[in-house]
């Protein structure tokens, strides 16, 4: 099966020009099973009151979940899952927020990861989605979270998003000691699509998965390029 895993910058393309019709095109042309999708809105005010999670599920005809991170625009923003398989599960679970005192310079805002369980026709797999903060500190929280929750999994599982971290960072190194990291030793761009500039997009699986192949697919539809991995729980 398909799985990708990308950022859609709320439906703006790389100029940055609101198209939710092109991200949905992009979608469809990789044919995921399974897509994890980060920077997704909810009736905000400044992309049209869409529901920009049911709209990519409708235009895909996959099943829509979403995850509210924070409020915004008068809507919700968060992350979200397409499947083409039933989604029976479906939680949230807030990154613990960095207080004050810990805070270095730069952007905060709260993050999620959600576990979603689709029922594949090779069985049920284990989804985790997240998009980890600008911070280091976030991120660290993130990662910690991310690793708990996986260890407690007794599905064969993936975790993947945008972790904003290069593959050469300490704590991409603290996931790939438990999980695997499928573009180990690869080099490609996954950000920024009109000046590429390294990965920070990810998919990772835990034990009862195998993968084939990962690499991402160039488009203009947003400023990242979806990751696309070849997966089976057939191993």
């Amino acid at each position: 099966m398909r799985l990708t895993t990308y950022n859609i910058q709320s439906g703006r393309d790389a100029w940055g020009q609101l198209h939710l019709d092109g991200t949905a095109r992009a979608i469809n042309a990789l044919r995921p099973d399974i897509c994890a999708l980060n920077e997704v809105r909810v009736a905000c005010e400044d992309s049209g009151r869409v529901d920009q999670c049911a709209y990519l599920g409708e235009k895909t005809a996959m099943h829509a979940r979403f995850a509210k991170a924070i409020p915004m625009c008068g809507g919700e923003y968060g992350i979200a899952l397409l499947s083409r398989y039933p989604i029976s599960e479906f939680d949230v679970y807030p990154v613990e927020e960095v207080p004050p005192e810990r805070r270095e310079p730069g952007y905060y805002e709260p993050r999620v990861i959600y576990r979603a369980v689709t029922d594949t026709p090779e069985g049920k797999l284990a989804v985790f989605g997240s998009h980890f903060g600008l911070t280091r500190p976030e991120r660290v929280n993130a990662v910690q979270l991310a690793l708990a929750l996986t260890a407690a999994e007794t599905l064969p599982a993936v975790l993947a998003g945008d972790f904003n971290m290069e593959p050469d960072d300490k704590l991409i190194c603290e996931l790939e000691a438990r999980l695997t990291n499928l573009g180990k030793g690869k080099t490609y761009f996954t950000h920024h699509t009109l000046a590429l500039h390294g990965q920070i997009d990810y998919i990772f699986t835990g034990s009862g998965v195998k993968a084939f192949s990962c690499a991402p697919s160039f488009t203009t539809a947003s400023d990242h390029l979806p990751l696309t991995a070849e997966i089976t729980l057939r191993v």
